[in-house]
């Protein structure tokens, strides 16, 4: 058996220092790179999604509120430019209950004031008689991170609803405002 020499057996606890001190201050990096950077960052983010949904909340409400106080018998295109809506309809409680939006359904069924978000395909958007489906259109860039896709435009359009119901004596329904 061959013994070692004093300067092997240093040079040897060194390295097992060395490589003991890296493997502490990797643990050390991983944790700080984890709890300071990666949290600070998801606090960052889930604060902002909760603005964006007060937002959206803030909007909704805005949009009924303006409803439950306006003329709803006047001009429908007036009402419209009047409260800076994209669309605006007044149906009855059969085509509520036919709607293909399950916001405008909710309503109808419950009869109470509903509002909400949902993304309105381009197909609907197309059967719409306002020119919301022309403007709605996103041309798609292509990005060295994106998705592969053979699109190159996005067709469907994000809407916010606010549902008022008018004439509601007795549980009947007259109709039902609709609008975004």
């Amino acid at each position: 058996m061959k013994t070692s020499t004093l300067k092997q057996r240093i040079l040897l606890a060194f390295t097992g220092i060395i490589i003991f001190l890296g493997i502490c201050i990797l643990g050390l990096g991983f944790y700080v790179i984890k709890k300071d950077i990666i949290e600070r960052a998801q606090v960052r983010v889930v604060r902002s999604l909760g603005s964006a949904r007060t937002f959206y909340e803030e909007e909704i409400n805005r949009i009924g509120e303006l409803l439950a106080i306006a003329d709803l018998n006047m001009n429908p295109e007036i009402l419209k430019k009047k409260l800076r809506l994209d669309y605006f309809y007044k149906i009855t409680l059969d085509q509520a209950t036919q709607s293909s939006s399950e916001i405008v359904r909710a309503a109808a069924e419950k009869l109470k004031p509903f509002g909400g978000t949902r993304i309105i395909e381009k197909a609907e958007l197309d059967t719409m008689d306002t020119d919301i489906g022309k403007y709605a259109s996103i041309k798609i860039e292509a990005t060295p991170m994106a998705k592969p896709t053979n699109a190159t435009v996005v067709g469907s359009g994000m809407a916010v609803y606010s549902i008022v119901i008018v004439g509601v004596p007795r549980r009947t329904m007259k109709s039902v405002v609709w609008i975004t």
